[in-house]
C-alpha cells in the first residue's frame, strides 16, 4: 500500500496544471509595437472628433541652474509633457500596459521657450512612454538657457526673479489646450540638487496666459514660470561638496 501511495504521488507532482498562466510569446511586444505603429505618421497630429489635439500638459523640473550677473540663466531641466493620442491604443488584457518607444517615432507637441533655447529635448536618447489607453508621457532632460532681460547686481544675497515663458510654436488655443502638468501651477523642485548647484531655487509659482498675436485671429496659450533664484557663495558650495563626499578639507 505504501508503494502505491509513493508511485501515485510522483506523477501528481510532475503534472502541474497550467491554466490561468499568461503564455505570452517571446516576440509578443515586438508584434504589438509593429501593430500599434502600423500606418502611424509622426508628422501628423492626433485629433479628436472636432479635429483638435485636445489637452496637453506641461511642467518643468530643474535639476541644477546657474545664474550670470548679466541676466543669463542656464542649466539642466526636465520637461514633463503629457498628451493623448487615440492612434496609440491597444487591448492591455495580455498584461502589456505600456511601451517605451524612441521619441522620433511619435508625434510630439511643439512646446518651446519663447525667449530662450533648449538644445536637446528632442534627442532620440529620451524615449516616450505610451500607455494602452493612448496617453503619452515624455520626460526629456534638456540643456536650458534663458535671458532674464535685466542686468543683475553682484550680490550673492539678492533674490533674482526670472520669468520663463513656454508655449506651442504653431498651435492656437482651440487646437491645443495647453495647461499645467498634474494641474500644478508651480515649478517642481523635487529633483533639484540644493547641495551642489551654484544657484539656489526658491519656491516658484507659474501662471497661464491666453493672448492674441497681432495679425492672427486666434488666441495662443503660454505658461509662465516665475523662477526665484539666489546666487550662492563659494563657501556654501564647498559645504555642499563636502556633504556629498566630493571634497575634503586639508585639515
Amino acid at each position: 500500500m505504501m508503494w502505491r501511495i509513493v508511485l501515485c504521488f510522483v506523477p501528481c507532482i510532475l503534472y502541474i496544471p497550467t491554466f490561468g498562466v499568461n503564455a505570452m510569446s517571446p516576440n509578443y511586444v515586438q508584434k504589438l509595437t509593429n501593430e500599434v505603429l502600423k500606418d502611424y505618421n509622426p508628422a501628423a497630429r492626433p485629433n479628436d472628433l472636432n479635429g483638435n489635439i485636445g489637452n496637453v500638459t506641461f511642467g518643468i523640473s530643474p535639476t541644477c541652474l546657474n545664474l550670470r550677473y548679466y541676466g543669463l540663466v542656464f542649466g539642466n531641466i526636465w520637461y514633463k509633457i503629457n498628451w493623448y493620442d487615440p492612434r496609440l491604443t491597444w487591448n492591455s488584457s495580455s498584461g502589456v500596459e505600456s511601451l517605451n518607444l524612441p521619441n522620433d517615432l511619435i508625434w510630439k507637441p511643439d512646446i518651446v521657450p519663447f525667449f530662450g533655447r533648449d538644445g536637446t529635448h528632442y534627442d532620440s536618447k529620451y524615449p516616450v512612454k505610451v500607455f494602452s489607453n493612448g496617453m503619452v508621457l515624455f520626460v526629456p532632460s534638456v540643456e536650458f538657457k534663458h535671458r532674464c532681460f535685466r542686468q543683475t547686481k553682484r550680490s550673492a544675497r539678492k533674490i533674482i526673479r526670472c520669468n520663463v515663458e513656454f508655449g506651442s510654436w504653431t498651435y492656437d488655443s482651440e487646437i491645443m489646450n495647453l495647461n499645467f502638468f498634474g494641474g500644478k501651477a508651480s515649478v517642481d523642485t523635487s529633483t533639484y540638487d540644493f547641495d551642489f548647484c551654484p544657484t539656489k531655487i526658491l519656491q516658484s509659482t507659474a501662471t497661464r496666459k491666453v493672448k492674441k498675436i497681432e495679425g492672427y485671429p486666434k488666441s495662443y496659450v503660454s505658461l509662465i514660470f516665475h523662477l526665484k533664484l539666489v546666487k550662492r557663495g563659494a563657501g556654501k558650495r564647498l559645504k555642499g561638496l563636502r556633504k556629498k563626499g566630493f571634497y575634503k578639507s586639508a585639515n
